[in-house]
């Protein structure tokens, strides 16, 4: 289980600290898959990094604390030595399987050369997990003889699954897998997903802006607004009945199959987060807001079991 205890994260820049995860905390349970959502801008990337311990581009934590415990509660790590155990422990599917993957280097040799690299040495072992990672994604065996370039994006896309899963890591965190994906492709991407979960019983982290593919899959939903988390549990309670303005538009924007009237969408857009309101964050584009919204950020607050929404008005309107 990887514990976000209160972690504040960014980038140093010319204009000062900009704090792209501000105040986060949640816990990415065993054996469930996490959906966080948001608008693009809002955090969900950093924070996917975050849990890779990925901090190669200026990232810094400023405060609180990230660990991962193994299962029988004897293991733990903080984030800064997560990077010693990418791909053994934490595996990641970045989107853009083009810019992921070697386009000189075939299939089997890529699939080769990762499980070597962590541990998968035998030759026999290593061939009878290829095949059988390979057959769990719907692959037929031939693409181990083919380059990158010659699949579809679809395909490539489960190779990165592949390259990802097939050492069998405790955690899978995949940034926007389906992007750009036709939507019969989308469908079967995340079928494979969810089978290879259910199948070797790890946790998963999809980001996703697309809040129909987390109430497909996701057991948690996390929803982020301009850095911080604004609403945190089941998909079914935060996506059928969202508690926090910003949630409620999100999923009013959403089209509906044979529905007449027009989408809603929200008014105005996110904050710099290097020139944050006072306050509510949402303030400047929530209908509800009153003038007490202004004085300070509202807390999460207990919304039902599991279920937490940080708005000043919770249950007060609709």
């Amino acid at each position: 289980m990887i514990s976000v205890d209160n972690v504040v994260a960014g980038y140093r820049t010319p204009g000062g600290l900009l704090r792209a995860v501000d105040g986060v905390s949640l816990q990415v349970r065993d054996g469930e898959i996490l959906g966080i959502a948001g608008e693009s801008g809002c955090g969900k990337s950093t924070l996917l990094k975050l849990l890779y311990g990925s901090f190669s581009d200026g990232l810094e934590i400023f405060s609180g604390s990230i660990t991962w415990r193994d299962r029988e509660g004897t293991r733990t790590l903080d984030v800064k030595d997560f990077h010693r155990h990418w791909w053994s422990l934490f595996s990641y599917v970045p989107q853009g399987s083009m810019s992921a993957m070697n386009m000189l280097m075939k299939i089997g040799a890529q699939m080769i050369d990762a499980g070597s690299a962590h541990g998968v040495i035998d030759r026999t072992a290593r061939a009878a997990r290829i095949r059988s990672t390979l057959a769990e994604l719907d692959l037929p065996e031939e693409v181990l003889g083919l380059y990158p370039h010659q699949l579809s994006g679809g395909m490539r896309q489960r190779v990165l699954i592949g390259l990802a899963t097939y050492v069998d890591p405790e955690v899978i965190l995949a940034d926007e897998p389906t992007t750009a994906l036709d939507v019969v492709v989308q469908r079967q991407i995340l079928e494979n997903l969810v089978r290879l979960q259910r199948a070797r019983q790890n946790s998963i982290v999809i980001v996703s802006h697309d809040l129909g593919l987390h109430y497909q899959v996701a057991d948690q939903v996390a929803i982020l607004y301009a850095g911080r988390l604004v609403e945190l549990g089941s998909a079914q309670n935060v996506l059928r009945n969202p508690q926090h303005p910003y949630t409620r538009g999100l999923v009013g924007a959403l089209p509906r199959l044979g529905d007449q009237l027009p989408r809603q969408g929200i008014d105005g857009r996110p904050p710099s987060l290097l020139d944050l309101p006072g306050g509510c964050r949402f303030l400047p584009r929530c209908a509800k807001a009153l003038a007490s919204c202004a004085q300070a950020q509202p807390a999460l607050s207990p919304v039902g079991p599991g279920w937490l929404a940080a708005c000043h008005r919770l249950g007060e309107c609709r």
